[in-house]
């Protein structure tokens, strides 16, 4: 089956706002008026569920005053489910080393990175990531719920975190050791050896 010429694929590296009016551009290219609205011209309301069918999202686009537009249209599309980017970008999980890391946050530059995406701090919910127990090779997974108000994301995101190796300085902080040490000579007591030395012994064989 042939391609849709007419498929539009997303930079999901551009501005989550840009990225729908991308979309806007892109699919209103046979009307009278061809759209080649810009974010200096447009703004956008707040990302919304939508009850169509097919469409699980809605917003409002509104004209900017002295953008040469006026009046306000609405439109539907589907935002995606963060976690179907992993299979795509990196396979089977998404596996990152921790770092100093204490906050999801501290993490959306390597997965930008990783999932070749933009979030930004409107796409997530920000939480601590939590304790680690300090033993070697340790992992812990988390999840990054996506918030309400993006615009391009939905679900959530799990990752595995990788903690760092342990400095083996840490480890062996004290380097003078007591040893190695001889056993030490074993304490007799007479009265075994006695019994040792007459176990057996019959009086009447002399």
């Amino acid at each position: 089956m042939p391609s849709n010429p007419t498929l539009h694929v997303s930079d999901f590296t551009k501005a989550p706002d840009q990225i729908v009016l991308d979309l806007i551009n892109h699919d209103n290219q046979g009307g009278r008026y061809p759209s080649n609205l810009t974010l200096e011209l447009v703004e956008f309301g707040p990302a919304l569920l939508s009850g169509l069918p097919e469409a699980n999202t809605e917003l409002e686009v509104t004209a900017l005053p002295g953008s040469g537009y006026k009046g306000s249209q609405v439109v539907a599309y589907n935002r995606l489910n963060i976690q179907d980017f992993v299979p795509i970008m990196v396979g089977n999980e998404l596996r990152l080393p921790a770092g100093d890391a204490e906050n999801f946050s501290d993490l959306i530059g390597e997965i930008n990175v990783a999932l070749n995406i933009n979030l930004t701090e409107k796409d997530y919910v920000d939480g601590p990531i939590g304790e680690w127990l300090g033993t070697p090779n340790e992992t812990q997974t988390i999840t990054i719920p996506m918030s309400a108000d993006s615009y391009v994301y939905i679900g959530s995101l799990q990752v595995v975190l990788e903690s760092e190796d342990i400095l083996l300085s840490e480890v062996i902080t004290n380097t003078i050791l007591q040893g190695l040490n001889l056993p030490e000579t074993p304490e007799v007591n007479i009265e075994d050896v006695m019994v040792g030395a007459l176990d057996g012994f019959d009086p009447e064989d002399n």
